[in-house]
């Protein structure tokens, strides 16, 4: 689990992955490559939902599960009969009822300019996330640094630069124990040794 992420998956030039996106009671899978410069090609996708009398039913995670293994079993299916190759990775992107997503702030202050470095802004970030939290924090699994401000002004590149304050937000993200579980097992009986990366649908947009 990647805590305290600075980038965003989706930038393996020339790999081939697979994506699959866990709605509340439906689950697509998708064959992408990503080219050089970062574009994304789909080349197999197939979505799938659970009937309105499944959902509401108690075992809806297990029905998840299956859903999520058989359209995953069918999309890789299709996409060896095209002769492609076979995923390198596999990002799961989950929604909503299934994880919950929130924003921490923090700031730190120094007496006089100082070199900003990746370490200071690691600091910075586990401060900030050391507030209350309506999150399970046991649960948690992504933080990812969002927005860095120098001095006030906000920069994508902090590191090597000098400030005397250094203002952060991060976003955290905890997920339901038994639909990660379910969906590793899942994802996990038909890309076979394959990394598994799970993010929420607000990091990965």
């Amino acid at each position: 689990m990647k805590l305290f992420s600075f980038s965003r998956l989706g930038k393996a030039s020339g790999q081939t992955i697979a994506v699959c996106d866990i709605g509340s009671g439906s689950v697509a899978v998708g064959i992408v490559t990503v080219n050089p410069v970062g574009k994304t090609s789909v080349l197999v996708s197939e979505r799938r939902m659970l009937a309105p009398e499944e959902r509401a039913k108690k075992q809806i995670v297990e029905q998840l599960k299956t859903l999520a293994q058989e359209t995953a079993a069918a999309v890789l299916d299709q996409h060896a009969k095209r002769g492609g190759a076979s995923p390198s990775d596999v990002i799961a992107i989950v929604h909503a009822p299934w994880v919950r997503s929130e924003t921490a702030s923090g700031s730190q202050q120094f007496d006089k300019q100082m070199p900003v470095t990746e370490a200071m802004i690691s600091d910075a970030a586990k401060s900030a996330v050391r507030e209350e939290t309506k999150l399970d924090t046991a649960n948690i699994f992504e933080r990812s640094v969002m927005r860095v401000a120098l001095n006030g002004y906000p920069t994508s590149q902090p590191e090597g630069k000098t400030s005397s304050r250094i203002d952060i937000s991060v976003l955290q993200s905890d997920i339901k124990p038994e639909v990660l579980s379910a969906m590793k097992e899942a994802l996990g009986s038909v890309f076979v040794g394959r990394t598994i990366t799970f993010e929420s649908a607000f990091f990965a947009f």
